[in-house]
């Protein structure tokens, strides 16, 4: 096809659209025939609810931001890179209110940069009405502090059905209660890569009523890289003791995971057991 034939085309594109809007390129003509191999007309009908993009910019998401999700696969995750694409999905979040993320089992959003407004509307609005399990991932190797996200992520946690990943940021204890009272309705929590800066033992009781909590997982969030329970033991002691006052941590928590956390297996099994939580397995994988 020359270039006059492909100008005509984007031009009569342009007439078809509802709103006359310039339309957004994110992956151009080889993102859309891509996505098209794997995505009926249904499919991105429930991809976005803004009639404004056309078919083939809401197939130019899917490649860019979502991968090439295999509708076979009952188990579908779709991975955002919010920083490798910062500049698309910054577009898509100032052209559409209305933005929806197709239905799927497991959503990760990677790459979530310190602060950005724009970023943050993009996961609020742009979230399904539910998924099975969820990830808000920090870019870089530095936690930074989730008070920029904290709303949105206590918001969205909530139509997290099954699981819940919090990674790479620095977390209070009063943020720390706002997020377990949006979790607790979760068989398995994660915490990974993150500062818990708990010196002073939070007050989880509230926040844990009606806790379904049965995997609890903190890799790597105790290593000097992070929370330091090595040399800062009393941090993760404060932690185990908040969560053995709830009732129903103690009836479902059945397993905690402390991979690369600085404490040893056997210590973490004395804590436990100090607090009255001897039947919870203490797993290093």
């Amino acid at each position: 096809m020359n270039s006059s034939s492909e100008s005509k085309e984007q031009e009569q594109e342009q007439v078809n659209s509802p709103t006359g809007e310039e339309q957004i390129s994110l992956g151009g003509e080889e993102a859309s025939s891509k996505s098209n191999k794997i995505c009926s007309k249904d499919y991105r009908t429930d991809f976005i609810k803004d009639k404004t993009l056309s078919t083939k910019i809401i197939d130019s998401i899917i490649s860019v931001h979502l991968g090439e999700p295999d509708i076979k696969d009952e188990a579908s995750t779709y991975m955002i890179e919010m920083q490798q694409n910062k500049d698309e999905i910054l577009k898509i979040a100032k052209k559409s209110t209305k933005l929806s993320l197709p239905c799927c089992e497991n959503l990760d959003f990677w790459d979530i940069p310190a602060k950005n407004k724009k970023i943050d509307r993009f996961m609020n609005k742009s979230f399904p009405n539910q998924v099975d399990l969820c990830s808000f991932q920090h870019a870089g190797n530095v936690a930074v502090p989730i008070k920029f996200y904290l709303r949105t992520i206590c918001t969205l946690s909530t139509k997290s059905l099954k699981s819940l990943e919090i990674g790479n940021f620095e977390i209070t204890n009063s943020q720390l209660k706002k997020l377990v009272a949006s979790i607790r309705h979760t068989a398995w929590v994660a915490f990974s890569s993150c500062i818990l800066l708990t010196d002073e033992e939070p007050d989880l009781q509230k926040s844990l009523r009606g806790a379904q909590i049965e995997e609890l997982n903190f890799i790597f969030t105790g290593s000097s890289e992070y929370s330091d329970w090595g040399r800062n033991l009393k941090r993760f002691q404060n932690i185990i003791s908040a969560l053995s006052k709830s009732i129903d941590v103690e009836k479902n928590l059945k397993r905690l995971i402390v991979e690369d956390c600085g404490i040893s297996q056997y210590k973490i099994r004395e804590i436990l057991d100090l607090f009255g939580l001897t039947t919870v397995k203490v797993l290093f994988h």
